[in-house]
Parts: structure tokens; C-alpha cells; sequence
């Protein structure tokens, strides 16, 4: 099992390659002239040999679904929020509730489902948890689609840059118009990390 952590990745490379200041594994295939090379500048990443169920492993057994499962649903998000005194932004980023929902996808996904990202989860109606797990969804797929976001050294197996971030709606967009109404985009700390929305399209 491979973690990436922060600034991991994988990348597919000949075997003849020379490694570089942050490349740390090369996995070798049998009958092939290319390796599976990690990379990882911060050290945040890890890699285990696991015997057994990986379902059983301590860093998987406690984690939600993943958002694109079926499981994670309007009344699953909202029955983990209705109790909690946390910003709804903090919920949707807690790995234990659903995974893979960082920063950048989290702030764009609130703004598509109209949410302000410090709204209490204690305080989000079930109709305002569906639409925002309906806008991680489709935020997600069109990442995918594009490739992910390349903010500074994400690259997929190929070595290729996403091109998510063009298409950006508040994330790194404080002080600028708000596509959709014109407002200003703003930003505010909600632990420890930087929330970007409009306070016109969001509430």
C-alpha cells in the first residue's frame, strides 16, 4: 500500500532513469524496461507491505467512504453534521466522515451547493447537505476529468500537469470578482486553513 501524503506521486518511467534529489522507491516489473518511480519532496507519504486484509489496516479500517461510493449520500453527511458544533467545511474534510475531499475541492464545492464553509454542521438542513454532496461529486469527476489541480508539484504517472485549477471558482480567488454575481471573493482561517467564498452565494 503506497501513501502520497502531501506532495507524493508516481510516476512511470525507463528503468534507465537517474533518480533525482526527492525520488526515494523504484518498484521493477518482470519482462519490462520501465519502473513505477515515488517521489516525494515533503516525506509525508509511506509505503507498507501488507499480509492480510488491507480493510483491517489502522490506516483504513476507521476512514469513511469514499465520496464517489454510493454510501456517502445527502442523509449519510447529514446524520455525521446534524450533532456537530464544526464548521460544515471541517466535516466534509474529516477523513473519518469521507475521504479524498482536501481543501481546494472542499471550498469549490460549497460555493456550487450555495454553503458558507463556517456554517455549524449542527446548523446545515438535510436539502443544503444533499446538494453539497451532490457538488463533491461532480466537482470531483470534473477534476478527474481534468486531470486534478497543479498548484506546485502535483503530476500524474505520466508526468503530466492537471488543469483543474483554470477552473476555479473561489479557491486563490480572494480579492477578485465572484464569477456568478460579481461580489468579491473573500477569505477567512477555519482550521488552520485558508476557506475561499462569496458571501453573496453562500450563506
Amino acid at each position: 500500500m503506497i501513501h502520497l501524503g502531501m506532495s507524493g506521486r508516481l510516476e512511470i518511467l525507463d528503468k534507465e532513469t537517474p533518480p533525482k534529489k526527492h525520488d526515494h522507491v523504484d518498484i521493477t516489473f518482470h519482462n519490462s524496461k520501465n519502473i513505477l518511480r515515488y517521489t516525494d519532496p515533503r516525506r509525508f507519504g509511506s509505503i507498507f507491505w501488507i499480509d492480510g486484509d488491507i480493510k483491517d489496516h489502522f490506516l483504513i479500517s476507521r476512514l469513511g467512504p469514499e465520496p464517489l461510493e454510493s454510501l456517502f449520500t445527502g442523509d449519510y453527511l447529514f446524520s455525521k453534521a446534524q450533532n456537530k458544533k464544526s464548521p460544515i467545511k471541517n466535516i466534509i474534510m474529516d477523513s473519518h466522515i469521507v475521504v479524498g475531499v482536501g481543501n481546494i475541492y472542499a471550498s469549490e464545492s460549497l460555493f456550487k451547493a450555495g454553503v458558507i464553509p463556517n456554517k455549524l454542521g449542527k446548523d446545515t438542513s438535510l436539502d443544503e447537505c444533499t446538494k453539497i454532496v451532490k457538488h463533491i461529486k461532480a466537482t470531483l469527476i470534473k477534476a478527474i476529468e481534468l486531470g486534478g489541480s497543479s498548484l506546485k508539484d502535483f503530476y500524474n504517472v505520466n508526468g503530466q500537469s492537471g488543469y483543474f485549477q483554470q477552473t476555479y471558482n473561489v479557491y486563490g480567488m480572494k480579492g477578485k470578482p465572484c464569477r456568478k454575481c460579481k461580489s468579491i471573493i473573500e477569505n477567512m482561517k477555519i482550521g488552520q486553513r485558508s476557506s475561499f467564498f462569496c458571501i453573496k452565494c453562500q450563506n
